[in-house]
């Protein structure tokens, strides 16, 4: 009975899906304290939520702002040795000493799930997700051909030759950017699935690439 009484809970918990958008400008979408108005949806979204207007990344960067804001730390995020953790006092403090947004619903029975790009979350978060996907920024090989073939590209941006130099310009711009599409293609997926299939009892931190690039 009070297993069946815990999964009836389940049913009645509010989803809490946080998105974090890459590199938002406040400035470019808000005057006098009301988005602008080539926003028309966000101006909806405002008018029935709670707006900070003061409201501050906590570093400077993808790769200190969102591990800090995940683990709610003011301390620098470090890559050392092959471990990942935030220096207080010139030590290493590790991850798993610091409580972070998902250990908020972790005794609530909540399914936790971790969606980004760039950073290796799963490296940062371990098992305090359930789910964790996080997808390159640049281009991937899937098997040895492709891999010969971006190291081959790669190398030829060393030659000097005026029409090396431009085919490889062009090119590697049209590389970049459809991996940033399959990003954002992916990201956008993810996002839909969990809201769309995950059980009502889900907390989300999806970190999305827009408008960045």
């Amino acid at each position: 009975d009070a297993q069946e009484s815990r999964g009836l809970g389940d049913v009645y918990k509010r989803q809490v899906y946080l998105f974090v958008f890459d590199e938002w400008s406040y400035e470019r979408t808000f005057t006098d304290g009301k988005p602008e108005t080539a926003f028309p949806n966000l101006a909806k979204l405002a008018m029935r939520s709670v707006v900070f207007h003061d409201a501050h990344s906590p570093g400077e960067d993808t790769a200190n702002s969102m591990p800090a804001l995940l683990f709610q730390t003011d301390l620098r995020p470090v890559m050392k040795n092959g471990q990942i953790g935030f220096e207080r006092d010139g030590c290493m403090v590790r991850t798993s000493e610091l409580e972070c947004l998902f250990s908020v619903v972790a005794e609530r029975r909540y399914r936790r799930i971790m969606i980004g790009a760039f950073l290796p979350y799963q490296a940062w978060l371990g098992d305090q997700v359930d789910v964790c996907r996080s997808y390159c920024y640049y281009p991937r090989a899937d098997g040895v051909l492709s891999q010969v073939t971006i190291h081959g590209f790669n190398a030829v941006s060393y030659l000097t030759d005026p029409w090396s130099v431009l085919v490889h310009a062009k090119l590697k711009t049209r590389m970049n950017d459809r991996q940033i599409l399959y990003v954002h293609e992916r990201t956008r997926n993810d996002a839909i699935a969990i809201i769309r299939d995950q059980p009502a009892a889900t907390f989300a931190v999806i970190h999305y690439m827009l408008p960045h690039e």
